[in-house]
């Protein structure tokens, strides 16, 4: 995926964005699949202070870096309510993002034709800027599921748990936690395959 804005002038907003997506699947068996994703996404702009929310690289959530709840890998900022008090973290975004989803997908034939489960070991993050790249900064999830395989499609059930959190990602603000027993888990629930 290639996209550009503002070239020859033709609007405000000037960006070059590009996202690259491969995918492979190996299958074992009738029964046993292996699903590989490795995914990436740069945005080249003269200005990041004006790029939309919207326009920037996420991570996190059930088709992406699972273990983190949506958009809440990478970076983030502290909010507050209107005493000052501390309400939690909002996903900024950033202009570099990787990841990678390795799925091992098994069917359930044994305990009925519709039924599988899935383990999975995901990772990646997102940077403000291309500066701030570090491969160190890398956060890793892992876990299980169950599918069902619908007339719609694959119901599924994942939970995933952070491997290697920070204290943003465990909800954790001037050395206070905000987070609770749960932040190192993520529940997911949704229709369609994870990639």
């Amino acid at each position: 995926f290639f996209e550009i804005s503002g070239f020859l002038n033709t609007g405000t907003l000037k960006y070059r964005r590009f996202s690259l997506d491969i995918r492979r699947f190996l299958d074992f068996s009738r029964t046993s699949q292996l699903a590989l994703r490795a995914n990436g996404g740069f945005l080249f702009t003269d200005d990041a202070g004006i790029l939309p929310s919207n326009m920037r690289y996420y991570l996190g959530g059930t088709s992406s870096v699972r273990g983190w709840s949506r958009n809440s890998l990478g970076p983030q900022r502290p909010s507050f309510d209107a005493t000052g008090a501390f309400r939690g973290y909002v996903p900024d975004g950033g202009r570099l993002s990787l990841s990678f989803n390795t799925e091992w997908r098994q069917d359930l034939p044994f305990i009925n034709r519709r039924f599988g489960s899935a383990l999975f070991f995901d990772g990646g993050q997102v940077w403000r800027s291309f500066d701030d790249f570090n491969p160190l900064d890398f956060r890793f999830g892992a876990g299980a599921g169950l599918r069902y395989q619908s007339p719609i499609g694959p119901v599924r059930f994942d939970v995933g748990y952070k491997l290697n959190p920070d204290d943003v990602d465990l909800g954790r603000y001037n050395g206070q936690d905000f987070g609770g027993r749960l932040a190192r888990w993520g529940f997911y629930f949704s229709i369609g395959q994870a990639f």
